[in-house]
């Protein structure tokens, strides 16, 4: 293994949680916009859809990419690798998403804040549960919950581009990606319930990083990195605008694409104020992403008549609350739990145990 490779397996990358820290704070303006919209009767459309969409994007290769690291970093082969990283998933996803979906049934959260409250019956609420929305064409109780069906389906797909990747490089990354692409072309012409196609190149995007930490050493200054992501999403957007539609799946690939080559041409950002700040919110950032919506109902919709600045106090602190509560009394715990019951039977030796 290269200096690259050891460097990237052996830490958790600050590159990465600015990353993932901007990655929620894109889907949360996304709603903030949407509301703000609402209340005052303005448009921020389709500015704030941009927003969202380049979040949940950017999600997708972090993902992909971090849980690279995580299969590299358990020393296991085979069946017993793809067994652990299933394990370990299943507890670390499903957990807090789960009690969201029973919260927000319980309250009558709507799916967004500023929309009314709609129960769709026990087959709908099953599959929120299982995170199956895509496949059974059921709708989400909570808007973010969308994307994590997809995160789902392709958790059973990385376990084996990493055992192709691996002992191949970045040839076989690139190629993944290709076929991931032809993939996306073609699946809704064949298999409309298989969503989770379309965004494949972007899962691949954090593979094909991976694969060239490994045999690369960063060129570029740490004090970079913010900048060439926002100019990602400054494209995407300009890209966007000249687009017909919304949303259309190739630049999604691009962003993917582009994120993947550059993420391991920049040198971590060193400790300091940034990096705390991005770090912290990449810790919390699976409860940011799917409390958002619930502390903005219950703060601008449930105060409807209070005075504004209430209203943000009370979101702001039930965001805080919902957040760091939810990983500190359920996420972590579970996902210590997870890699425990994944390692059962394993002799472990110091430094292989995965996040």
């Amino acid at each position: 293994m290269t200096a690259a490779a050891t460097r990237g397996a052996s830490a958790d990358s600050s590159n990465l949680d600015v990353l993932r820290a901007i990655a929620v704070l894109l889907v949360l303006l996304d709603h903030v916009l949407e509301m703000t919209g609402d209340k005052l009767n303005r448009v921020f459309h389709p500015y704030d859809w941009y927003c969202g969409r380049i979040g949940v994007l950017l999600f997708f290769v972090h993902t992909s990419l971090v849980l690279m690291y995580s299969l590299e970093r358990m020393h296991a082969a085979g069946p017993r690798l793809i067994q652990r990283f299933y394990l370990r998933r299943l507890f670390r996803i499903y957990p807090l998403s789960i009690v969201t979906v029973l919260l927000v049934v319980l309250l009558r959260v709507p799916s967004l804040p500023w929309l009314e409250f709609n129960w769709m019956g026990i087959p709908n609420l099953a599959s929120n549960l299982a995170l199956t929305m895509n496949l059974t064409y059921s709708r989400p109780v909570l808007s973010p919950l969308w994307s994590l069906p997809l995160e789902v389906q392709m958790y059973v797909v990385l376990p084996f581009a990493y055992l192709l990747v691996r002992p191949r490089g970045v040839v076989m990354a690139l190629g993944l990606w290709v076929v991931a692409v032809l993939c996306a072309l073609v699946q809704p012409h064949l298999i409309g319930r298989l969503s989770v196609a379309e965004f494949g190149p972007c899962f691949i995007g954090g593979v094909i990083a991976w694969a060239l930490q490994r045999r690369l050493a960063p060129r570029f200054p740490s004090a970079l990195w913010p900048f060439v992501v926002l100019a990602l999403v400054g494209i995407y957007i300009l890209a966007e605008q000249a687009s017909p539609g919304m949303h259309p799946p190739p630049l999604a690939w691009g962003l993917g694409l582009g994120l993947g080559l550059a993420i391991p041409l920049f040198y971590n950002i060193p400790a300091g104020a940034l990096q705390r700040a991005s770090h912290m919110v990449a810790k919390y950032s699976y409860g940011i992403y799917l409390m958002h919506c619930v502390a903005l109902w219950a703060g601008f919709y449930l105060l409807a008549s209070a005075h504004p600045v209430l209203q943000s106090g009370v979101f702001a602190v039930l965001l805080v609350a919902l957040s760091v509560g939810s990983y500190h009394l359920l996420e972590e715990p579970l996902m210590q739990y997870g890699r425990r019951l994944s390692d059962t039977g394993d002799t472990m030796r110091p430094g292989t145990a995965a996040r």
